[in-house]
């Protein structure tokens, strides 16, 4: 099942808040729990309980900054880039992309743009 590597069995909640300093990507189950993803190598229970977290790289309220975040199946630690996502050779879960612009702004306003990125695989006819 190839075409299902890096997709997701349960709903991911993603959250992205700032203390006005730090920038911070949470990710865990909607409705609590932990999520399951689909790999090459098998389903991983990702642990979700508590939320994971990965600091993001802040840009300005002028210049923002793309962060890719994914889940490598290689490490399966959840990872941010400014780069991109890893290479079609590199097996991983894309999470989000996240546009950040400063800490501070981003702390009042929220991010100018969270886009999640979790496919889901669900039988036919399941909500």
């Amino acid at each position: 099942m190839a075409f299902a590597n890096g997709a997701f069995l349960d709903s991911p909640a993603i959250t992205v808040t700032s203390n006005g300093t730090v920038i911070t990507l949470s990710a865990e189950k909607s409705g609590g729990g932990d999520c399951r993803v689909v790999f090459s190598t098998g389903v991983y229970t990702w642990d979700t309980t508590p939320a994971d977290t990965v600091s993001l790289t802040a840009g300005s309220d002028t210049s923002p900054q793309i962060n890719y975040i994914y889940l490598p199946e290689s490490t399966k630690t959840l990872t941010a880039s400014t780069t991109g996502f890893p290479s079609s050779s590199s097996e991983y879960a894309p999470i989000a992309t996240v546009l950040c612009q400063s800490a501070a702004s981003l702390q009042t306003d929220g991010a100018y743009k969270v886009h999640a990125w979790t496919d889901h695989i669900a039988k036919t006819g399941s909500n």
